[in-house]
């Protein structure tokens, strides 16, 4: 091929050093790149045991120590992803300042007005308070199903898992005797501000933790 190019007046690119390409070294680099993905799509012999129904009856004592060494091991994992504090597949963390200041706002926007009929009362907000509770045991259980019976930890948990239900809880679990907001509309305006700043902090945060590297 170079030389019929090179009969027309044409340069030939290349995309490495390697040209012209040797057709067995290229046939090697195939068949790897081939078994690699055969190696990836295909679960290990100790992965296939997981922690089933049946296993966990079996085994209570096992599921227990699953769940104490994960939240003793992972539980600043959880904390810091339910608020968005480990960013970029957790390969960048915020300061755990920020994840601070993140919950203080957080009970701060949850907190009822003065005065104000809050919802749901009653056998509605235990009927919400037991949804939630049913519902973050279903995203635990989602992640047991799925871990190996060789693994320390819970596979895949994360507190982001959380955030779909977190309003709820927030409306139906906190006290109600913490109605300490005067004015709504002056508590919104100062949320709204401390936010932007925080926010603001955020991003420079992460900026320096990217530049640092």
């Amino acid at each position: 091929t170079q030389t019929y190019f090179a009969e027309l007046g044409l340069e030939v690119g290349s995309m490495d050093d390697r040209i012209p390409l040797d057709r067995a070294e290229l046939a090697k680099e195939v068949e790897a790149a081939r078994a690699t993905r055969s190696t990836q799509s295909t679960a290990d012999e100790a992965d296939k045991t997981t922690y089933t129904p049946g296993y966990i009856l079996r085994h209570p004592v096992a599921t227990v120590m699953l769940f104490v060494r994960s939240a003793v091991e992972n539980g600043d994992h959880y904390i810091r992803t339910l608020v968005g504090g480990s960013l970029s597949y957790y390969t960048v963390d915020l300061a755990w300042g920020w994840v601070v200041v993140l919950y203080l706002l957080l009970a701060y926007a949850a907190l009822p007005v003065q005065g104000a009929a809050l919802a749901p009362c009653g056998k509605a907000r235990g009927w919400c308070c037991a949804a939630t509770v049913v519902s973050c045991l279903l995203a635990v259980a989602g992640c047991l199903l799925w871990t190996p019976t060789h693994y320390e930890t819970l596979y895949g948990l994360q507190g982001r898992y959380f955030l779909p239900v977190l309003p709820l809880l927030l409306l139906t679990c906190l006290p109600r005797r913490l109605a300490a907001v005067p004015d709504e509309d002056t508590a919104q305006s100062h949320l709204t501000l401390a936010l932007a700043l925080v926010q603001a902090g955020v991003v420079v945060n992460i900026m320096l933790a990217v530049i640092a590297r």
